[in-house]
C-alpha cells in the first residue's frame, strides 16, 4: 500500500514480514517514505523480527508494528543497542548514519516538529490573509509549538539559535470558487517580505486546490517564529482535514 501527500511525495509504505522473521527497507524507500507499517506476509512470522534499514542519516521515520511479535529496527554495523517496537505500537526513529535510535533516547540526534489538522474547516475567507492554525502535533521534540496559544506558529527556542533548519508545508483548499488567485506563504515573525521567501501559487479554477511551499532551509534565531499564510480573493472556502501539514527539521548548527 502506498499513500501520497498533496505534493505527490510518498508517505506510507507497507513492509511484509514472513517466517524468516526478518525484513529490510531499500535505500530508495528509506529516503522516500515517512511511515513504514510492518504486516504479516502470507506465511507469517514465528518470532521476534529484525528490520534492517540503510545506514543513511535522515529526518525521522515512524515504524508501526502490526505484527504479533516485537520488531527491532537496526542498521548494518550499528554500534549502539537497538530500540524495539512492541506489538501494536508506533515509534519515531532518527538515524545519524551510524545508529538508528528511538527519538528521545540518548544517542538520537533528531530535533524538529510536524503539525497536522485533524478537523476540517469551512466558511473561511482570504480577506486580509488567513493564518493556518494546527490542532495536532505528529511530533514536537523540543517545544517548538504550543497546542493552546498561537497554534499556527513554530517558535525557535534559545537552544537552537544559530542552527539551520528546513521547513516544508502544504494545504488543501476545498470549495474554491471561480478563477481566484491563491497563494501560500511561509512567514518569518509575521512578515511575508523576508529575502528568499518561498511561495506556493495557483491561478486556476478547480474547486479543490493543493498548495505547498518547497523545502526551504533557513538560519534560525531565538524567538523567531514561522507560520503559513494563505491569501487570495475567495471569501468562502474550506481546509481539508487530512491533507494539510507544516513541519520543521533541524539540520544542525552553523559553522
Amino acid at each position: 500500500m502506498t499513500l501520497t501527500n498533496p505534493q505527490g511525495a510518498h508517505i506510507v509504505k507497507t513492509v511484509s514480514v514472513d517466517s524468516t522473521n526478518a525484513a529490510s527497507i531499500s535505500i530508495e524507500d528509506w529516503v522516500r517514505y515517512e511511515l513504514f507499517i510492518l504486516e504479516d506476509a502470507t506465511v507469517v512470522p514465528t518470532g521476534s523480527v529484525t528490520l534492517t534499514v540503510p545506514a543513511i542519516a535522515r529526518r525521522p521515520v515512524v515504524i508501526k508494528n502490526s505484527l504479533s511479535f516485537t520488531v527491532t529496527p537496526t542498521i548494518t554495523g550499528q554500534s549502539e543497542a537497538a530500540d524495539s517496537v512492541l506489538t501494536g505500537n508506533s515509534t519515531i526513529f532518527g538515524c545519524d548514519g551510524n545508529n538508528l535510535r528511538q527519538a528521545g533516547s540518548d544517542t538520537a540526534t533528531y530535533a524538529g516538529v510536524k503539525l497536522n489538522k485533524t478537523t476540517g474547516l469551512t466558511g473561511l475567507s482570504h480577506a486580509g490573509g488567513l493564518e493556518i492554525l494546527w490542532d495536532t502535533e505528529a511530533w514536537d521534540t523540543d517545544g517548538f509549538h504550543s497546542d493552546s496559544v498561537e497554534t499556527g506558529r513554530i517558535t525557535i527556542p534559545a537552544a537552537f539559535n544559530g542552527y539551520y533548519a528546513q521547513f516544508s508545508g502544504a494545504i488543501t483548499l476545498t470549495g474554491h470558487v471561480g478563477s481566484y488567485d491563491t497563494n501560500l506563504y511561509l512567514r518569518l515573525s509575521g512578515s511575508t517580505g523576508w529575502p528568499g521567501i518561498p511561495v506556493g501559487q495557483m491561478d486556476v479554477s478547480p474547486t479543490t486546490v493543493d498548495l505547498h511551499i518547497p523545502p526551504t532551509t533557513v538560519l534560525l534565531a531565538t524567538d523567531d517564529y514561522y507560520d503559513l499564510l494563505t491569501t487570495g480573493s475567495d471569501t468562502s472556502f474550506g481546509l481539508a482535514s487530512d491533507r494539510c501539514y507544516f513541519g520543521m527539521d533541524i539540520l544542525g548548527p552553523s559553522a
